[in-house]
């Protein structure tokens, strides 16, 4: 019996000896730095030449007491111990920057982890569809109602440099923050909206993505609706609209002198169709016979003053009007 009780000791401590031999099974640091580390970036699509913030992100707690290095495109940028973040500025329109960070383990091995970053923009410019005369020189802006039409013109590269085709570009709109699915798609780079009832500003965003849902692009314009204007000019018989020099006040010499009524900024398919309303006044004294034109004849015998009211409307737009005022000094001609 005392042998077969050494016996049953000697097996259970070869038994105990394998089990202690058995790896655990646990991950190394390595292979959950290896499987769990990025670079993650922000702004996500960075323009031409712009600052980024750059972040080492593990899942391992004892990378804060690990070296790393970053080096952009090769070239050593900061080092240190736990050193998990850092800032640099990317390069042109459509170059590769290679951004790297190396991570020194504590058995003197190393891993890489490497971001190609290829700057990417778009420009985005709006029209509104607001009516300027031909020797207006700005442009036209959107007033309350008016469509306004904002176009996204991209220069996005793909990872070899390479520029997108507008039709490969998935494009997301929203308005306001609010995502909008009718203008978004592949190759819808025109977004249109309008003014509304109650006044206020449009903040309109677009993020470009490539088929595989990886952004390469986004940007903003606001557009902020005003009230029309009328500025009211007089038409010399010899050299037409004095269009540089609007009038608050009209002098005439003896007989009559055409004054023009220009409705800046009402929209400008209701000009072209006659849609808008004109109300004279003279003198407190409606003239109904002339609610379509933007001409008033003015003048007489007698010298004297006049009080010249205007009021234009858009039937289809409530809030595009405008009022005008201006006095008439009639002289009796040399």
């Amino acid at each position: 019996m005392k042998f077969l009780g050494q016996k049953i000791n000697i097996y259970l401590l070869l038994v105990l000896l394998v089990i202690l031999s058995l790896p655990v099974n646990t991950h190394s640091q390595s292979l959950s730095l290896e499987e769990k580390s990025d670079i993650e970036m922000s702004p996500e699509s960075p323009s031409p030449n712009q600052i980024v913030s750059l972040e080492l992100v593990t899942s391992s707690v004892e990378a804060k007491s690990l070296l790393v290095t970053w080096y952009k495109n090769g070239v050593l940028e900061k080092e240190g111990v736990g050193k998990t973040n850092h800032q640099t500025r990317v390069g042109p329109l459509g170059k590769i920057t290679k951004i790297t960070a190396v991570i020194t383990k504590r058995d003197g091995s190393t891993l890489e982890k490497t971001l190609n970053v290829i700057p990417s923009e778009i420009d985005l410019v709006w029209e509104a569809d607001s009516y300027t005369p031909f020797f207006y020189k700005g442009k036209g802006l959107p007033s309350y109602g008016s469509e306004v039409r904002i176009i996204a013109l991209p220069n996005i590269f793909n990872s070899a440099g390479v520029r997108i085709n507008n039709d490969n570009i998935i494009y997301s709109w929203s308005l306001n923050g609010k995502y909008d699915h009718e203008h978004s798609g592949g190759g819808n780079n025109v977004y249109i909206t309008r003014g509304q009832l109650i006044p206020r500003d449009q903040v309109i965003s677009v993020t470009a993505k490539a088929f595989d849902g990886q952004i390469i692009g986004s940007n903003l314009v606001t557009i902020k609706y005003g009230e029309p204007e009328i500025f009211i000019y007089k038409i010399s018989p010899l050299t037409g609209v004095r269009s540089n020099s609007p009038i608050q006040t009209g002098i005439i010499e003896g007989g009559e002198t055409t004054f023009l009524a220009e409705p800046f900024f009402f929209s400008r398919k209701a000009y072209e169709l006659g849609f808008l309303e004109y109300k004279w006044k003279v003198d407190s004294k409606t003239l109904p016979n002339l609610n379509k034109s933007p001409r008033i004849n003015l003048g007489g015998s007698s010298p004297g003053n006049s009080y010249v009211e205007l009021d234009i409307s858009n039937p289809i737009a409530l809030l595009q009007g405008a009022r005008s005022r201006f006095n008439v000094i009639i002289r009796e001609g040399q």
